[in-house]
């Protein structure tokens, strides 16, 4: 497994472990669905300024890949899909798409396909991932994480 994927692991094993601690020392926080504010630690919790650092990173990566793949000729359409994944439609037939997922633990990208799509469309989206300091997971380390129940943890 590659370097990157360890270290964005690690990231998001200590956020787990964070909000683990909160939940431990706030007891009365164990409702499903809370309505009332206290159920997230405070702003200077270590938890929320991780939280936030995370946030802020994934946003940055994620309005750089918006804005390089929306100067491609190839790419006719891209559409918010979460508010950490970007999708890329081709024609109005929704079977051939790009789904692209950020992960808020550093900076690694899932691309899923679907249908068929151009190889210049699959090239251009490579060329945006790398050039905005994105590293893009492979089948074989997307079915790894899968199989080892990680790939929740980051996505």
């Amino acid at each position: 497994m590659r370097d990157e994927i360890i270290m964005a692991l690690s990231r998001a094993e200590r956020q787990q472990e964070l909000w683990r601690l909160w939940r431990t020392q706030h007891p009365q926080t164990e409702v499903e669905f809370p309505l009332d504010t206290d159920y997230f630690p405070p702003e200077g919790h270590p938890y929320q300024q991780e939280r936030v650092r995370n946030l802020k990173e994934m946003e940055e990566y994620y309005s750089q890949l918006k804005r390089c793949l929306e100067t491609s000729e190839n790419i006719p359409s891209i559409k918010v899909g979460t508010s950490t994944s970007l999708e890329i439609h081709l024609d109005d037939i929704m079977e051939n798409q790009i789904v692209i997922e950020l992960t808020v633990f550093g900076n690694i990208t899932a691309v899923f396909v679907y249908g068929s799509i151009p190889d210049s469309v699959l090239w251009d989206i490579t060329n945006c991932i790398t050039s905005c300091g994105l590293i893009q997971l492979s089948e074989s380390e997307i079915q790894e994480l899968e199989k080892n129940n990680h790939y929740h943890q980051l996505f």
